[in-house]
């Protein structure tokens, strides 16, 4: 099997480089992974509860398709869940070269990215770097 199809092992890579670097990115999505965005009724509380709880112990980047003229509504939204100290669409980690566009993240938690997956790695690794269930 390979490597990174193992829950453990995707586990215990993010639990390592939040260990080396002290702070994880965490990149998010914003609609339909923490933003009910077709009006649908759908419910994201638990996304958005684990992005609140490991704010303090990761950069949080917005990553969204969303064009520039939506920043100001996706902040404004964003900072009434409880959310603080985020980017839209800019890296706090630059790559070693300026060729780079690519914006730098740990785990990415995205509606059509295997939401399901990567939101269980992050609660996992979070609930190993503090040594409790949550």
């Amino acid at each position: 099997m390979d490597y990174y199809m193992n829950m453990e092992n995707c586990v215990s890579r993010l639990y390592a480089e939040w260990i080396k670097y002290s702070k994880i990115v965490v990149a998010i999505d914003f609609d339909d992974t923490i933003n009910d965005f077709h009006s649908k009724g759908h419910d994201y509380t638990l996304v958005i509860e684990l992005v609140k709880l490991i704010q303090e112990d990761a950069h949080i980047v917005v990553f969204t398709a969303s064009s520039i003229n939506r920043y100001q509504e996706i902040s404004d939204k964003i900072k009434k869940m409880g959310i603080r100290n985020f980017t839209i669409n800019d890296s706090p980690i630059k790559l070693h070269s300026d060729k780079h566009s690519k914006i730098y993240f740990n785990i990415l938690l995205d509606d059509r990215a295997g939401l399901y997956s990567a939101y269980t790695t992050l609660k996992l690794a979070y609930e190993k770097l503090k040594g409790e269930r949550i």
